[in-house]
């Protein structure tokens, strides 16, 4: 497994170093504190700075912190029974809560990059399509508040977007639409933080041609405000600056970044921390 410095050049081949990967892991699904979940026929936990693992035996839709508690969540959503979030502990070793969720028997979850959720302020969010009446899809963001164990929608105020054509996740630590509406330009939304999360602001525009459109996936703002992206075909890493969306470096990559496009791609940040101590382990 390799990772990339954002904040280096992309030609400094000293920002990308590799590290141990388990070798019965095949995806990285999300990062929280230095944690990466993986995916596996065990559905380990890991902490690549510490080798620490621990094994979770389910399907991962979500996974925070909660501060609290000082405890790690992994949240699925169950449609068995009844459409409910439902909430385990990874200090306790237990499903703790359930939370209902309203209408869900006609909800599907869209992620380019699988289930799992976008964290923000101990809020889970991601982007749905719900099945009204008369047969008519509402897309919509649906929240789930790990602090007050509530669900809402979220319903953001921008005029002249398709959220269906949407890509919803996290780039820096804001949460962002990846606006696809348009066959010349990729916008890029951010939810205003403070303001509501209805409000939100449109930090970048970035010229594409009509061809590249579907290809270009957006990583994460560098320490400066630059935006990394990785565009496919051929597979070139990218930063761009300014609300036009000015290209400032790129590389066209081999090697190591090849098959990188199509594979997970999760941010963190490295850290030495160590998972609670586990109850009835």
């Amino acid at each position: 497994m390799r990772a990339i410095d954002f904040n280096a050049s992309p030609h400094d081949d000293s920002a990308a170093i590799s590290f141990d990967f388990p070798s019965d892991c095949n995806a990285m699904l999300a990062s929280c504190r230095g944690f990466l979940p993986l995916l596996n026929k065990k559905r380990d936990k890991w902490n690549r700075s510490t080798g620490e693992r621990k094994h979770i035996n389910f399907e991962l839709h979500g996974f925070c912190y909660y501060e609290s508690t000082d405890d790690y969540l992994i949240v699925l959503v169950s449609f068995i029974d009844r459409p409910a979030f439902q909430i385990f502990s990874v200090g306790n070793n237990s499903w703790n809560k359930e939370v209902v969720i309203n209408h869900g028997e006609a909800m599907v979850l869209l992620s380019p990059r699988g289930n799992c959720g976008s964290v923000v302020n101990g809020v889970i969010y991601w982007l749905v399509s719900f099945l009204e009446e008369r047969g008519h899809h509402e897309v919509n963001i649906l929240a789930l508040d790990i602090q007050t164990n509530q669900e809402r929608r979220v319903v953001p105020n921008i005029d002249d977007i398709e959220l269906i054509l949407c890509h919803l996740r996290l780039l820096g630590e804001s949460l962002a639409l990846i606006d696809l509406t348009y066959y010349d330009e990729i916008k890029v939304w951010l939810m205003e933080e403070g303001e509501g999360e209805s409000s939100w602001t449109k930090r970048m525009t970035i010229p594409i041609n009509q061809e590249a459109r579907g290809y270009i996936s957006p990583l994460s703002f560098t320490k400066d405000g630059q935006l990394a992206t990785l565009h496919y075909s051929p597979l070139t890493l990218s930063r761009w600056s300014n609300e036009q969306g000015k290209l400032e470096e790129d590389r066209t990559c081999n090697g190591f970044l090849e098959r990188s496009f199509y594979a997970s791609k999760p941010v963190y940040t490295e850290t030495l921390l160590s998972l609670p101590s586990t109850q009835n382990a």
